[in-house]
């Protein structure tokens, strides 16, 4: 739903964008403000994005030297050519047609021309990221247990398949991007604002942020179609790793020492790891090494997201919590 801006105030003086009442800023970013606003219509809370056009700008650099391990952990970087408007533009294009649990879900854009500022209204998710300690310059951060991993990984899991499933490639899966409602404990994918839509689910460029980036992407040229689907369950992989043992499974003193890591060298086997002895020959589904490109053949992909969502849900899965179409 779309509709234009008409700002006012209720009775007692709080401000209000349409019919929706500003309750609290939430945070601030580059591009703009968020809010927690009340729907004076039914009295549903929801997440009020506030942008400036000209802020929305293509987020990071596609540089990748001697940049320090913050931006590799933490900053998109990519997009398309036409820079961060058409970016704003395209995740509101995919948001749009989202309906899943596990997926944020954009309910209404309100269009402020005459200050060229938009309003994404979406759901509001309190509860913060699924990592809030995580340290952006190491990538440490506290372990969560495996019970609590495996619904996570269900839910999240059963997002991307639905994503997939609807030739949208995320591209920027990571632990920043998911968020955990503290009043159901369900995990939720945020931020289209690289995704792509891709029916064959090829995507060329880089784009993501550079610690969770597949090796494919790394070494493709720009023009270079590669299986977007399959980068997305590399990154859910690395994300994995990260949110079990606490630290990032490429070490790397900056980004560039980073990019080799992930193209030519191994991830970091974890002290449980060495305990338990050498490496699989061939990794699990949801390894980072999972998507690595191999020797005449296609990364990993397709319907493995689906794999996940299935296999990740344990003995105790609940049917009701199936994955939705």
């Amino acid at each position: 739903m779309n509709s234009t801006l008409q700002r006012c105030q209720d009775p007692a003086g709080m401000d209000m964008v349409n019919d929706f009442l500003i309750l609290d800023e939430l945070g601030r970013g580059a591009a703009g403000i968020v809010y927690v606003v009340l729907d004076t219509r039914s009295t549903t809370e929801y997440a009020m994005k506030e942008i400036k056009r000209e802020k929305f700008q293509r987020r990071g650099s596609t540089s990748t030297n001697n940049s320090i391990m913050s931006t590799a952990l933490a900053t998109t970087i990519g997009g398309t050519k036409g820079g961060g408007t058409e970016n704003l533009h395209r995740e509101v294009a995919v948001m749009k047609k989202l309906r899943h649990d596990n997926i944020c879900r954009l309910h209404e854009v309100i269009d402020d021309p005459n200050n060229n500022t938009i309003f994404l209204i979406m759901d509001y998710i309190p509860g913060g990221t699924i990592a809030p300690d995580m340290n952006l310059m190491t990538g440490k951060c506290t372990p969560l247990k495996v019970p609590q991993m495996r619904r996570y990984l269900h839910q999240i899991a059963c997002g991307l398949c639905y994503l997939h499933r609807h030739a949208i490639v995320h591209r920027d899966l990571k632990p920043d991007n998911i968020l955990v409602d503290e009043r159901s404990d369900n995990a939720v994918l945020v931020d289209f604002g690289v995704s792509v839509e891709s029916e064959e689910g090829g995507v060329s460029g880089f784009a993501g942020t550079p610690a969770f980036i597949a090796p494919e992407v790394w070494t493709a040229t720009s023009n270079e179609s590669i299986d977007g689907k399959a980068t997305d369950i590399w990154s859910l992989g690395v994300t994995v790793y990260m949110l079990l043992f606490g630290c990032s499974p490429f070490p790397a003193l900056n980004s560039r020492e980073l990019e080799q890591s992930i193209k030519y060298g191994e991830a970091r086997p974890h002290q449980q790891h060495a305990r338990e002895g050498p490496r699989p020959a061939h990794p699990s589904p949801g390894d980072p090494q999972a998507s690595r490109p191999r020797r005449g053949g296609s990364p990993v992909g397709g319907d493995i997201a689906q794999h996940l969502a299935d296999g990740s849900a344990g003995s105790h899965h609940n049917p009701s919590e199936e994955c939705g179409a």
